[in-house]
């Protein structure tokens, strides 16, 4: 089994293109190990929104429900995806 000194007696021997290369990796890794341990710690969204996935369906469903009246009592009205996408062009594009 290596040791860490003997890890570390290797590392020295390394030529500086070497030692840098072994640095940025080691950088590198901190960094990803770093931003895991963000993730794992960040609450769940039902702890961190109080919203339960069946408040969350029931919601939904309700917007759903509104979405159609309004479709159906003629507020608003459907517009088709080619219609839609040459709005947004020129809506960005200028």
């Amino acid at each position: 089994m290596t040791t860490a000194v003997e890890i570390e007696a290797a590392i020295r021997k390394l030529p500086p293109s070497e030692r840098r290369k072994l640095d940025a990796w080691r950088e590198e890794e901190q960094i990803a190990h770093e931003n895991a341990d963000r993730i794992f710690q960040m609450p769940d969204k039902e702890e961190k929104e109080g919203a339960t996935d069946a408040e969350v369906e029931q919601a939904w469903k309700e917007e759903t429900r509104r979405r159609i009246a309004e479709l159906e009592s003629g507020a608003v009205k459907c517009v088709d995806g080619p219609t839609v996408m040459a709005q947004l062009r020129r809506i960005t594009c200028r």
